[in-house]
């Protein structure tokens, strides 16, 4: 199963602590994880874009202002 995980930051120079160690936790369980990090300036057709490219079958979120 692969797993992508979404950051969506205030700004570039924020990371997003939360999705990184969902995404940890999840690679030591044996998940196939990817994790996708933007900034809510980012175009939305650019974020799409990646989600889609991605073909995750499970998608999580997280957003960190």
């Amino acid at each position: 199963m692969k797993v992508v995980l979404v950051g969506i930051n205030s700004k570039y120079i924020h990371t997003n602590l939360g999705v990184r160690c969902v995404a940890a936790y999840a690679r030591q369980q044996g998940f196939d994880v990817t994790l996708l990090e933007d900034s809510i300036n980012t175009p939305i057709l650019r974020v799409l874009d990646r989600l889609v490219a991605a073909e995750g079958d499970v998608y999580g979120f997280s957003m960190h202002i």
